[in-house]
């Protein structure tokens, strides 16, 4: 459906990775008039009790319809279909956001809590988007701003493309164990 906004949300599903985070924006959206969107959220949940809490949390701010649980999924699954922005809701900081990197790399902007490892490879307003974790009405704003503003998600998607080539890509990562080896092996010559 081109009309409805589509959010993706990609990880386990345990409470610290922040699923409500996604209600408490969709109850903002609402109430800014925002209700063209739905959240395609892929993973699966660790436990019954959480499951059961999210549902009824949705059920309780009626929000069926702006969200979608998937399940676990493959890459190639997930990224078959497309996705207007990736937002990160982790709420401890993860020391790399894997999930980050294959977003930017297919060309969804990235939307991402502002600390741990996240801050190396989302730099606000350049190849994504930071925000503060208790701020979701300001995610919000910039949310509905970015939705306005094509120049700016073709700015995101080229700066986002160019830092995974820049830092992450495969054959970064290739050069880099080789330099090691080949630093290990001058190392243990000097030793014989």
């Amino acid at each position: 459906d081109l009309d409805i906004f589509k959010f993706l949300w990609v990880g386990r599903i345990i409470p610290w990775k922040g699923i409500d985070i996604l209600i408490n924006l969709s109850v903002i959206f609402r109430k800014k008039g925002f209700t063209n969107f739905k959240f395609y959220i892929f993973g699966d949940f660790d436990n019954e009790i959480y499951k059961s809490e999210i549902f009824s949390m949705i059920q309780k701010n009626d929000l069926k319809s702006f969200f979608e649980f998937q399940g676990y999924k493959s890459h190639d699954n997930i990224f078959k279909h497309y996705y207007d922005l990736f937002i990160h809701t982790s709420k401890m900081p993860e020391p790399f956001g894997r999930t980050i990197i294959e977003n930017m790399y297919q060309g969804v902007p990235v939307f991402a809590t502002e600390m741990g490892g996240v801050t190396d490879i989302v730099k606000d307003k350049y190849n994504g988007f930071t925000y503060g974790i208790n701020d979701i009405d300001n995610l919000s704003n910039i949310i509905l701003d970015f939705i306005h503003n094509d120049d700016l998600k073709k700015k995101i998607i080229s700066n986002a493309k160019v830092t995974v080539e820049k830092y992450f890509s495969g054959k970064l990562q290739i050069e880099q164990i080789n330099s090691l080896y080949e630093n290990l092996w001058r190392k243990s010559i000097l030793y014989l």
